[in-house]
């Protein structure tokens, strides 16, 4: 038995004896491997340094930050994967990469959904009418996407298609915790420890609020993962036909 089954064995035996995913999602977080952190750090590092480029600019939100942000967008998902393949002591792929990364696209798509309506029905509303929709939309965007969290990670270990309806019925015994590991990330995502990087008055300040967010985006990429592992490590056990799937 190599590693990466070895480990794998290891970690669903330890699901099995207290079927908790939020347990087993601590449990992770040390596996992640040195290259894990490196990914992560180079991501949270060029976050940290367009922040403050964006700062300096002085610019509002434009299309011409569409090319940085979706550069980012992909370093993030990168670091988020090997992270998570890592954990498992299995070998990151460029195909595996790919899977996750569309896959994951494809969990944002109600929020981008939800942002749509609110622009294009929002002006035939009262304001508070067109929040919300969008409030309502954005939540049920967001328990949809705690509760395939292992989607993406499925995906990528295998070279078929994997149904997100077939995850969503893996989930049973989990989903309370999926959907409360969801919003503690969320919220650490989201925290307000730091002021907002466009409150800084002078470039000191504006580096240490980015570097602020890259560590506290460190966090969020570590957590992520290994919240996506355990994830699938439950859904196995419900779908055990999920590990035969994997490449």
């Amino acid at each position: 038995m190599n590693l990466a089954r070895h480990v794998a064995a290891r970690q669903t035996k330890a699901m099995q004896r207290d079927k908790n995913v939020f347990n087993e999602a601590i449990r992770s977080l040390p596996y992640i491997p040195r290259t894990g952190w490196l990914w992560a750090l180079a991501a949270c590092g060029s976050s940290a340094l367009i922040d403050v480029a964006f700062w300096a600019a002085g610019a509002k939100i434009s299309w011409a930050w569409a090319v940085p942000f979706l550069a980012l967008t992909a370093g993030w998902f990168a670091a988020i994967y090997v992270s998570a393949i890592g954990i498992l002591s299995r070998q990151p792929t460029y195909q595996g990469y790919l899977r996750f990364a569309l896959t994951s696209l494809v969990l944002l798509l109600p929020f981008a959904l939800a942002l749509g309506a609110l622009f294009a029905i929002g002006s035939i509303l009262t304001k508070g009418g067109g929040l919300a929709i969008f409030f309502i939309g954005a939540v049920a965007a967001f328990v949809l996407a705690s509760l395939l969290v292992s989607w993406p990670m499925a995906q990528s270990l295998s070279k078929g298609f994997v149904s997100p309806i077939r995850i969503l019925k893996a989930t049973r015994g989990q989903r309370a915790s999926l959907v409360f590991l969801g919003f503690t990330a969320a919220a650490i995502g989201r925290s307000d420890l730091l002021p907002k990087i466009s409150e800084a008055q002078t470039v000191t300040e504006a580096i240490a609020i980015a570097i602020g967010n890259g560590l506290i985006g460190l966090l969020g990429i570590a957590l992520t993962a290994s919240i996506a592992v355990a994830a699938w490590q439950s859904a196995r056990l419900n779908d055990p036909a999920l590990n035969a799937s994997s490449a």
